[in-house]
């Protein structure tokens, strides 16, 4: 997936957003990343997409 491809479409929020919340807040869990990011705070579908870019960036 290209880093400006959309994760989460409720939120609007794509995977480089992802990403670089990760990278620079140390994001380790979904809920850090609904925080900062908003993703996965819709519908949820997208909830086990940034769980496996969370283990991604481990």
């Amino acid at each position: 997936m290209r880093r400006a491809g959309a994760v989460c479409t409720c939120k609007g929020v794509a995977l480089g957003t992802i990403e670089d919340a990760v990278r620079a807040h140390g994001l380790t869990s979904l809920e850090d990343v609904r925080r900062h990011t908003a993703a996965g705070t819709g519908c949820g579908a997208c909830s086990a997409r940034v769980e496996d870019i969370l283990v991604a960036a481990e």
